[in-house]
């Protein structure tokens, strides 16, 4: 092709009506979901005893407890760095068909956390564990991680909800 075709044939495109041509699309972005977690919020409170007395200790000082606050819904986006993969793979591999350890589950609830930090950067490892039950931090790592096999026992609605139930 010599430079007067490759003219013509740019202003012969040119003068084309327009074609609908479809955009490319980033399957990252269309497989995204946004989970909806239910997070139960707590709060402290001064004890007190059956008569209504400040409940305290040998130096005077009162007791606290943690009380049920309410609840908020967490929207978490699905999304999980390449290196997260790598290590749900190795900690998957030594569950032996059963139950994980109490190590591989640290580190199931650990990897739970950084993704839920991509949504949510102020969440602690001490509010998901309070805040969210050990079966819905599983169920999420299924999801995260092995987004086919989700447990039997969550059923996520179709928007994406894991709740407190």
């Amino acid at each position: 092709m010599n430079n007067g075709t490759i003219e013509a044939d740019f202003k012969q495109l040119k003068a084309s009506p327009k074609q609908q041509v479809p955009s490319a699309v980033n399957m990252d972005e269309v497989n995204r979901e946004t989970i909806h977690v239910t997070v139960l919020l707590y709060k402290d409170e001064p004890l007190f005893d059956d008569e209504g007395n400040p409940f305290c200790d040998e130096q005077g000082n009162q007791y606290t407890g943690r009380v049920l606050a309410g609840s908020r819904t967490a929207k978490i986006k699905n999304i999980v760095p390449t290196d997260s993969y790598h290590e749900a793979i190795a900690i998957s591999s030594g569950f032996d068909g059963g139950m994980p350890n109490k190590e591989q589950l640290d580190q199931m609830t650990d990897m739970v956390l950084g993704c839920w930090q991509i949504s949510e950067p102020f969440m602690t490892k001490k509010a998901l564990r309070e805040g969210v039950s050990g079966d819905h931090i599983m169920a999420l790592f299924t999801r995260f991680f092995n987004q086919g096999n989700l447990p039997s026992n969550v059923s996520p609605s179709q928007d994406g909800n894991i709740t407190q139930g």
